[in-house]
């Protein structure tokens, strides 16, 4: 579906995951056009397109979309998921050593921070709290006795 509607339709760029669509294009006309062609399509499988769709601008405002905000000049994460970060550093710091859950959950929590603009709350929320590299060696290690055990089975 994703092929026809890029072709069928015209708009600039397509994203889909899951069952969320995102489509860019400077023309508000043909993104109504788009929305019929989908809700035509969708239609003949004998499902609907939520009631809540939207088309605004994106200059202003960002669009929330995967955990997180998307501006025109930059990528942040969205403050629920800032805020559970930061939560998780100052948690995994307190604790006498680190759980393999806890570094498994910093450790993808890092996976934020990289594909976004936001090294300044790294810097200030997270790297004072724990080292990401001695996370990934709690991981290794969890990773390696799992292994051994299996093989010694």
């Amino acid at each position: 579906m994703d092929h026809k509607v890029a072709e069928k339709t015209g708009t600039a760029h397509n994203v889909r995951y899951v069952d969320d669509m995102v489509l860019f294009d400077s023309s508000k006309r043909r993104l109504h056009k788009a929305l019929e062609f989908i809700e035509a399509e969708v239609k003949a499988t004998k499902q609907t397109v939520k009631d809540n769709w939207q088309v605004f601008i994106l200059s202003k405002r960002p669009l929330d979309f995967l955990g997180f905000k998307f501006h025109t000049n930059k990528t942040t994460i969205r403050k629920s998921i800032m805020l559970r970060i930061s939560r998780k550093a100052r948690t995994i710091a307190r604790a006498a050593y680190a759980s393999i859950r806890n570094a498994h959950a910093m450790v993808s929590y890092v996976g934020y921070i990289v594909n976004s603009d936001s090294q300044r709350f790294y810097e200030k929320w997270v790297r004072p709290f724990v080292n990401i590299a001695q996370l990934k060696g709690v991981i290794a290690d969890e990773d390696r006795k799992q292994h051994q055990a299996c093989v010694a089975v």
